[in-house]
């Protein structure tokens, strides 16, 4: 939504060890901000290092990189320009990113170019390394969300413009699962993490501009143990994957 001075927040990340606040406007300017750790009513944050306004550049996505002795490292990846900087590090990917995310432990990011499916990069203080592209298929260049997922971030979620969710392995970029979500419509994938048991879950909805109203389907990793709040029998499997032995089974959704 907009922020203050009317520019519209398109990205934030939070930095849980430093107490630090990173805020990208689609206005080419990005805010890292000092939260009070004791979240004193009505505190305001102070700025960690003067605002940085970078011509021409739109965010997708903010990230706080791997943890260091000077601080944490903030990355910004750009839409239309296809950027990916690093404060004073700037490198020029050539494609159009539609979505972002990173893994700071392993220093990886995809991104989602719209042209062709998620791309893996590596990031270092000195430069960005072009890795390899997991293709999938498009039939539009529409901005797809991409997560890391699974154990080690071995695999790569993105949504689609044609309702499948692709769940991909970065080794080979195989198809480790195909979600059919029963509607032909771009979908895009809210979350992919973990339940309170350690079990493999994908959030995602379609996103449909006409629809009053889109709602979640929640997908799990099949032979992991059921929620301890499980759906109602009638919701629980209400679609399947592309084949019959898929990964992960609709938990909750239609």
């Amino acid at each position: 939504g907009p922020g203050s001075a009317g520019r519209e927040i398109v990205s934030i990340a939070y930095d849980v060890l430093r107490s630090q606040l990173a805020v990208a406007h689609g206005s080419d300017v990005i805010h890292v901000f000092n939260l009070n750790r004791r979240f004193i009513p009505e505190s305001r944050p102070d700025p960690a290092f003067t605002s940085i306004s970078i011509p021409d550049h739109h965010p997708v996505g903010i990230f706080f990189g791997r943890d260091q002795a000077e601080g944490r490292s903030v990355w910004s990846v750009g839409r239309d320009d296809g950027r990916i900087l690093l404060i004073e590090l700037d490198e020029a990917t050539g494609l159009a990113i539609g979505a972002a995310h990173i893994n700071s432990e392993q220093d990886t990011l995809v991104v989602d170019d719209v042209a062709q499916g998620p791309s893996l990069f590596r990031l270092t203080d000195e430069s960005v390394t072009f890795l390899k592209n997991l293709p999938i298929l498009s039939n539009n260049e529409v901005p797809r969300s991409v997560h890391f997922h699974l154990e080690a971030s071995t695999a790569v979620v993105t949504g689609s413009d044609h309702g499948l969710v692709y769940i991909l392995d970065r080794p080979t970029a195989a198809e480790i699962d195909v979600l059919e979500t029963g509607r032909a419509l771009p979908v895009q994938v809210v979350d992919a993490g973990r339940d309170e048991g350690g079990a493999a879950i994908i959030v995602c909805s379609h996103s449909d501009e006409h629809a009053s109203e889109n709602e979640l389907q929640v997908w799990k990793r099949r032979g992991a143990e059921m929620f301890i709040n499980q759906a109602p029998a009638a919701n629980a499997v209400t679609a399947t994957s592309s084949n019959d032995s898929t990964k992960f089974y609709l938990l909750l959704g239609v």
